[in-house]
């Protein structure tokens, strides 16, 4: 069979769907602030999800169906603005920072719950998950957040500049096109992508201007403008430190004199968002090491390894401990303390030996994925498509809402290609990992069901098959 075209899905029933079930979704999650239907929510956003797969895959909507979705979109923001936060506490961190920050604090220097700070709003510090761990937000986000402290600090407000933001990228994304139909699938297609949706709307996730990001530093490839790249991927950086890695994926770094522009405007611009902070060191990157060293959630490819590993070591006879050796000019007795006695010995888990050594094969992986992709990767976005998927595959948390990184390459490719049906299935099933904040919303336990990662990147691995092989 030869691979399914713009035009080989009914796409007046895939997006008209997209349109009434967005509402749904919607309103089921204004609904879970008092009836427990928190989980039976997540499910129409997932639902939503493969229908909205189904569409961007096929033909651009057509002028009613646009009608439909414009309505839908009107009808789901008001149902989700008007209902409090769901799915996530990090809002929370976001408009506090923002409130320490309005009032000429520094939200790196100490952590919320310290009562040298959280005076500054007690409510919010109540709100928010791991009060006692500093921020590990960058610069840049800070200043979003301060921008929203300074006016108010509201919930709403902050979630309203997001659903603008994503709107107004959107705009820019169909304005990139040539063709009406092709402006059409691409607006829509962003615009109504249900994990843009629920994460601006209702998480208000951060990543929601990662969406203006990537489409503008789509924008900037088009142009060839090296400047213009560098520009985009400091501000990524600048937003959330992993979209550094995107830098790999733009034309400029294809060529030593563009890529030495691009990296020094990228540079350039984290020196000036850090400058302000630089006096205070290490705590610059807040409780960053411990995110990343200590924390799991619907983690990829290399979370399962880890724990086949650790299994694994533990068959072996590996105790729970291991001593690892310390040379003796970094031995400091008086800075290793086991049960108030100095001690010469360093030990360490062997689960976190697990996780290194899975770290070090998803970072080894990770610059294979790219380097082939450099290669052998020319339809525009596949590269900054398989970038993303190699680095979420490569991490032991991915909240959902990192995805919207990856929804514009996933839009522009329209489920063509190998690339292109895998990215599409994964952004569109990704709403499935916010089931177990919903448990929690539902009354239930913190309880992270074990098949849903499998089940997300199974998807994306059987569609890119399937594109693959033309089936």
């Amino acid at each position: 069979m030869s691979e399914p075209k713009r035009g080989s899905v009914p796409e007046r029933f895939a997006w008209w769907s997209v349109a009434l079930l967005l509402p749904c979704a919607a309103v089921l999650t204004w609904l879970s602030a008092t009836e427990p239907v928190g989980r039976l929510a997540v499910w129409a956003w997932t639902v939503a999800g493969l229908a909205w797969a189904a569409a961007v895959s096929g033909r651009a909507p057509t002028a009613a169906a646009q009608r439909g979705l414009a309505a839908g979109l009107v009808v789901s923001y008001l149902a989700l603005l008007a209902a409090p936060p769901r799915f996530s506490d990090d809002l929370w961190r976001y408009l506090f920072d923002g409130r320490v920050s309005a009032m000429g604090l520094n939200p790196f220097s100490y952590a919320p719950a310290n009562p040298k700070i959280s005076w500054v709003a007690p409510e919010m510090v109540a709100k928010m998950n791991f009060p006692e761990m500093r921020t590990i937000y960058p610069p840049i986000g800070q200043g979003l957040f301060a921008l929203v402290g300074l006016v108010s600090g509201s919930d709403r407000l902050w979630r309203l500049v997001l659903v603008l933001l994503v709107l107004g990228a959107a705009w820019l994304f169909a304005r990139e096109a040539g063709e009406p139909s092709e402006r059409a699938a691409r607006g829509w297609g962003l615009a109504t992508a249900p994990l843009v949706v629920v994460s601006a709307g209702s998480l208000g996730a951060l990543d929601a201007v990662g969406l203006l990001v990537a489409v503008a530093l789509l924008s900037a490839a088009v142009r060839r403008s090296a400047a213009l790249q560098g520009f985009w991927v400091g501000v990524g950086a600048g937003l959330k430190l992993f979209p550094a890695v995107l830098f790999w994926t733009v034309p400029a770094s294809r060529r030593l004199r563009s890529g030495a522009i691009a990296g020094a405007v990228a540079l350039m611009v984290l020196t000036v968002a850090y400058l302000p902070i630089a006096g205070i060191g290490r705590k610059a990157l807040g409780s960053l090491s411990t995110y990343t060293t200590a924390w799991s959630f619907n983690g990829g490819p290399v979370r399962w390894l880890a724990l086949g590993l650790d299994a694994g070591f533990e068959a072996g006879g590996v105790a729970r401990s291991v001593e690892v050796p310390v040379p003796a000019w970094l031995h400091d007795p008086a800075r290793r303390v086991v049960d108030g006695i100095p001690t010469e010995k360093l030990f360490v888990g062997r689960n976190e030996v697990a996780r290194l050594l899975a770290t070090g094969a998803g970072l080894l992986a990770l610059a294979a994925v790219l380097a082939l992709g450099r290669r052998r990767l020319a339809r525009e976005g596949e590269l900054m498509a398989v970038c993303l998927l190699a680095f979420y595959a490569g991490q032991f948390t991915v909240y959902p809402w990192y995805g919207l990184w990856l929804v514009p390459a996933a839009v522009l490719l329209g489920g063509r290609g190998s690339v292109g049906g895998g990215a599409v299935a994964f952004a569109g099933l990704l709403p499935l990992a916010l089931l177990t904040p919903a448990g929690v919303i539902d009354g239930g336990p913190w309880r992270e069901p074990a098949w849903v990662a499998p089940a997300l990147w199974a998807a994306a691995g059987m569609t890119a098959w399937l594109r693959r092989h033309r089936v």
